[in-house]
């Protein structure tokens, strides 16, 4: 009991004693910074890190080669390096160096030493060096089944991660790298960092898009053993058999394709858009996946209603209406399938156009006015370039220029609405049949006539009732449907103008 007693006193001595030591501690701390002065403390609080990041060395499994992996050190690879990634992404785009364990340096010296006494000049050890792979290359390798053994599921799991990455990295404007003229020029350290970043943040974007769009072009018929297979038994058969269309995407496939419509939604603005936009707007008239036509037409759709310039909505509607264009061409008036989804055009719907056709004029107008009083000397067109730049680095948006971009957006999308209906007009036979490709087309074309022909020229207008007349004449060779969208249609023309 003695003992147990003498315990509990030291105990509570000791416990005492410390308490006493973080006061006298704290209260010393407080004396200092009382003494320290706003400026300094701001400039102490800005010196201390927020979190110190992880070396690429310090991951575990980073130096072990993706293919001798098991499955579940990809993924807790794949998560230790999206965290890291996600942390501080400057130091991620960048390789590291370690050096190797060397002896000691009395060792080495006692070895030089014993090396020189018969007077021979043997050359120092020179330390070497470990050079560890940056962890978004090896995010990138995990992400590709030609280098990560195969594994489909962590190549996934490594696709999906890199699209929340890079969806929360990227900037909201088009970077734009130095010169060879500006690189020549001497620059701060923090200038010259920033260009090596926005650099490397580029290449590892260019290299994920490519993954991206090699891993859809590999899967969207399904495996491809399978589909070699099947050719290989038509072939030797030598019957005649239609076109192989091959089955559906792969999964690995599908997130390649959904990936590429998420950053669609959000990184419109920013570099590479138009490969994007190549990708998105052929496969939104996907012939056999209603999901991946589903995904792209929302992307667009999405894209449409969020951008605020035009500029990115303007170049998707070119391709869009090049495309439609082009396949009512190649079809030749023939019958049978279907040549374009309706839910392509119906994703026009979604264009936020408020701008008439004569304002848009007059807009076009006085920016080619402006132009030509740029092009006075050399200077002022330097000038006029670093403008525009700090144009698109604001959130402001230019009037003029979002007048132009809805004038052109509003003259391709009526065009293509009127090719549309000249088609059905153009396919009627004389037994009262008309194609079926194009009468799928005619209620979405109808449906986007009828929202957006107030803001169309007058004779444009004239032009469009005089056609809707035409195709109410054979009225009983439409579907029903296209017959009352023609109404409808006709009617609210007739409401906007007067």
């Amino acid at each position: 009991t003695f003992s147990n007693r003498n315990l509990t006193l030291t105990m509570v001595e000791i416990k005492r004693d410390k308490r006493n030591r973080m006061s006298v501690e704290a209260y010393r701390s407080n004396d200092e910074n009382k003494k320290l002065t706003k400026r300094q403390k701001k400039a102490a609080v800005a010196k201390a890190p927020y979190f110190t990041p992880k070396p690429a060395s310090a991951i575990k499994g980073i130096d072990i080669p993706v293919e001798h992996m098991m499955p579940q050190q990809r993924i807790d690879l794949i998560a230790d390096l999206s965290e890291s990634i996600l942390e501080d992404p400057a130091s991620a785009l960048t390789s590291t160096r370690t050096e190797i364990a060397t002896p000691s340096k009395s060792q080495s010296k006692k070895e030089n030493d014993d090396s020189n006494v018969g007077g021979s000049d043997a050359p120092i050890n020179e330390p070497q060096y470990h050079k560890t792979q940056s962890k978004m290359n090896k995010l990138l390798d995990l992400a590709s089944l030609s280098t990560n053994g195969h594994d489909s599921h962590a190549a996934r799991l490594a696709l999906l991660s890199l699209l929340a990455i890079f969806q929360d990295i990227l900037p909201a404007y088009r970077i734009r790298l130095p010169t060879e003229a500006e690189m020549s020029v001497r620059v701060s350290k923090e200038t010259k960092k920033t260009w090596d970043y926005e650099r490397k943040l580029l290449q590892s974007y260019q290299k994920y898009l490519q993954l991206l769009e090699t891993t859809w072009e590999e899967g969207k018929f399904g495996h491809r053993s399978l589909l070699s297979a099947m050719l290989q038994d038509g072939e030797q058969k030598g019957t005649k058999q239609k076109k192989f269309q091959g089955g559906p995407p792969t999964t690995l496939a599908a997130t390649a394709i959904l990936s590429l419509s998420q950053l669609l939604q959000t990184c419109y603005n920013f570099n590479f858009r138009s490969n994007l936009l190549q990708i998105i707007v052929r496969q939104a008239n996907h012939r056999s996946c209603e999901e991946v036509r589903s995904s792209c037409c929302q992307a667009l759709a999405a894209m449409f209603s969020k951008d605020v310039q035009g500029e990115a909505s303007l170049e998707a509607v070119r391709r869009m209406s090049k495309m439609i264009k082009e396949r009512q061409q190649h079809s030749g008036g023939r019958r049978g399938g279907i040549i374009v989804r309706p839910e392509l055009l119906n994703t026009w719907l979604s264009l936020p156009l408020r701008v008439h056709e004569d304002e848009a004029m007059a807009a076009k107008l006085a920016a080619q006015a402006k132009a030509k009083k740029a092009k006075k000397s050399q200077r002022d067109k330097e000038m006029a370039d670093i403008e525009k730049e700090m144009k698109e680095g604001e959130a402001t948006v230019d009037k003029m220029e979002l007048a132009t971009n809805q004038a052109e957006i509003l003259h391709s999308i009526t065009l293509t609405y009127f090719r549309v209906l000249k088609s059905v007009e153009d396919t009627f036979t004389e037994d009262g049949n008309s194609n079926a490709s194009t009468t799928d087309l005619l209620p979405a074309a109808l449906r986007g006539l009828a929202k957006f022909s107030h803001l169309i020229h007058l004779d444009a207008v004239v032009d469009l009732l005089i056609v809707l007349k035409d195709l109410l004449k054979n009225a009983h060779y439409l579907p029903p449907d296209a017959a009352i969208h023609c109404i409808l249609c006709a009617l609210k023309t007739l409401r906007g103008p007067g």
